[in-house]
């Protein structure tokens, strides 16, 4: 395993302790959940373009998941919205 995969892998564990202590034991909003995908998903792609080598494509389609996709779309609809008013 290379140092880059391990900082991955920390990375993924943090995350989903965060989510979990987040959601599950202090019982915030999901829009907390959806921020820390977010940028979860961009280290990761971060890490695999600049630090591991591999191209942005395999990059984007590795970090980046179609659930994460909605869920921006999401975000960005509910955000637009509450600005309008």
């Amino acid at each position: 395993m290379s140092l880059a995969e391990i900082v991955m892998l920390l990375l993924t564990v943090t995350v989903v302790l965060f989510i979990i202590i987040f959601n599950l034991i202090l019982d915030k909003s999901l829009k907390y959940t959806i921020i820390a995908m977010i940028v979860h998903s961009i280290l990761l792609f971060l890490i695999r373009v600049f630090w591991a080598g591999h191209s942005v494509t395999s990059s984007i389609m590795k970090s980046f998941d179609i659930l994460e996709v909605i869920a921006i779309v999401v975000v960005a609809v509910v955000f637009f919205k509450k600005r309008k008013t």
